[in-house]
């Protein structure tokens, strides 16, 4: 028998990013599509830039906070970071899919290479749960 899960995570990493995708502006356009694909609904959201001298493009985290769970992104603009973006989602229940929108985020970012991240969902047994 299948365990049940209270939610679902996908955890991204997507290298070689588009110039364009470390906008903030922009970052919101791909990622408000990207919950509305998830079929997710963002309550509320938040930024917070990093300064970063001597590239144009600051490093940011933004966190949308979604009637589902969440979702945060962190970005890596430099070139020896491998102008990366680093994607966490989170959601409960089964309304929001977080592995919907990984195609068109890794058309829209125009990443030359995506990860995915171990720890995509959490069981409600706690025998699988490694002691921290």
């Amino acid at each position: 028998m299948a365990e049940k899960t209270f939610g679902s995570r996908v955890n991204l990493v997507f290298l070689g990013c588009k110039e364009e995708a470390f906008e903030s502006r922009a970052l919101d356009v791909i990622l408000k599509k990207a919950c509305a694909i998830a079929k997710a609904t963002i309550v509320r959201t938040s930024e917070h830039i990093f300064p970063t001298p001597n590239v144009k493009h600051e490093g940011l985290t933004k966190v949308y906070i979604l009637a589902e769970s969440d979702l945060t992104v962190h970005t890596y603009p430099r070139e020896e970071e491998g102008r990366m973006i680093i994607l966490s989602m989170f959601t409960c229940g089964d309304k929001a899919d977080p592995e919907a929108p990984i195609n068109y985020l890794k058309d829209a970012l125009k990443a030359e290479k995506t990860f995915r991240l171990p720890l995509t969902h959490f069981n409600l047994g706690h025998d699988s749960w490694t002691p921290a």
